[in-house]
């Protein structure tokens, strides 16, 4: 159940880069297919280099697995605008650590939405 989750997750933050054999087919070791440097998705991600999974079976339930996940930043037109504003000079106002993680980071909600 936990890789069915994991391998979830993965496919909605990377979607599909490469495609697998037939489902009525065997899987079969293949060479990576052809990268192109840039996707065009909503996020602009890129491609990764070599995105082919099999299945291997169920997990051990001692087995982990460590899976990043990157979240949207919170009110980002107004981190823009500071941005902007510091690149261009109009201010030298930086924002503290703790300023940023209040204004921008995602929320411990969020965050445990994820989970």
């Amino acid at each position: 159940m936990r890789l069915a989750c994991a391998a979830a997750l993965c496919m909605a933050a990377f979607g599909s880069v490469a495609q697998g054999p037939a489902q009525d087919k065997p899987a079969t070791a293949a060479a990576p297919a052809p990268v192109r440097s840039w996707v065009a998705t909503q996020t602009r991600a890129h491609t990764l280099a070599y995105a082919i999974a099999s299945d291997r079976g169920a997990l051990a339930e001692t087995e982990r697995i460590h899976i990043a996940v990157a979240l949207k930043l919170r009110n980002k037109d107004a981190l823009d605008a500071l941005t902007a504003a510091l690149m261009s000079g109009r201010t030298s106002s930086h924002l503290s650590s703790q300023q940023f993680l209040d204004r921008h980071a995602p929320t411990r909600e969020q965050a445990v939405r994820v989970v």
